[in-house]
């Protein structure tokens, strides 16, 4: 940056000027914030982890263990329909409308993954996967729920990143 703020070396305005150039480009100093990543399982604690999720009982934790097998957002799961899983072809098409991007998105589906959803009992009244007592979509806290009650100091979001 020194050298590009030499007059002898260049012609018209300074490159590196704050006011009036990069001030118009960059966010404030005072504006930028570290990055805090949501606590996440490493990788070599998974396998343990997933044979204490698959020993808790009910809907969220049947979510969780889809949200981990799939990558996907905790809304995403939450707000899964059978409509949107095809077993012929082992694929669950999520709608751009419930996608972060806004932009439709199939995810393929392993043998681990369509063991649990033919495990999941259907429920009357609704098309969701993974419904409350009420046939209504679990809360957001759910998932986190679940995860305090197998005493993992991690978050839902955490567990779409494994970090080594």
């Amino acid at each position: 940056m020194d050298y590009s703020t030499t007059k002898e070396l260049r012609t018209g305005d300074n490159p590196a000027r704050w006011r009036g150039h990069l001030k118009n480009l960059l966010p404030a100093p005072n504006k930028i914030k570290e990055v805090i990543h949501h606590a996440a399982l490493s990788y070599n604690e998974i396998g343990a982890f997933m044979i204490d999720l698959r020993n808790v009982e009910g809907m969220g934790a049947r979510a969780l263990e889809f949200a981990i097998l799939t990558a996907a957002r905790s809304g995403e799961v939450r707000g899964a329909t059978w409509s949107e899983i095809d077993i012929n072809v082992n694929t669950w098409t999520i709608p751009a409308k419930r996608m972060k991007m806004k932009k439709e998105h199939k995810v393929p589906l392993a043998g681990d993954t369509i063991k649990l959803l033919k495990a999941i009992p259907r429920i009357g009244g609704t098309d969701l996967i993974f419904s409350n007592t009420k046939s209504a979509e679990l809360s957001d806290v759910t998932l986190t729920a679940v995860l305090r009650r197998i005493e993992r100091n991690v978050t839902a979001h955490g567990c779409l990143s494994m970090p080594v």
